[in-house]
């Protein structure tokens, strides 16, 4: 987190952004990241698993702050990134 910023856990928006109901094509994903725009970036890194079947984590980075209490895991890296960016986008703090 950059100095004299505010945290992202600290937002608290005077209207949350309303995010649709996924659906195959437009999940939780799609929308955080059009909602963050370039303010948000990924680290996403395999956790374990067998080679034909590894566990990915994924924790978003917002302004620079790494949300790691938004961390999760998937069978893929989509499907890491999908489960965290569900977690923050139903937070209240959008």
């Amino acid at each position: 987190m950059i100095v004299g910023l505010q945290s992202f856990m600290d937002r608290r928006p005077e209207t949350n952004h309303e995010f649709r109901e996924p659906s195959s094509v437009w999940g939780y994903l799609p929308q955080l990241n059009q909602w963050a725009g370039t303010k948000l970036v990924w680290e996403v890194d395999r956790a374990g698993g067998e080679p034909h079947l590894p566990t990915w984590t994924a924790i978003p980075i917002y302004e620079g702050e790494r949300l790691e209490v938004f961390k999760a895991s998937g069978t893929s890296k989509k499907a890491a990134k999908e489960a965290a960016a569900k977690l923050m986008a139903l937070s209240g703090h959008c």
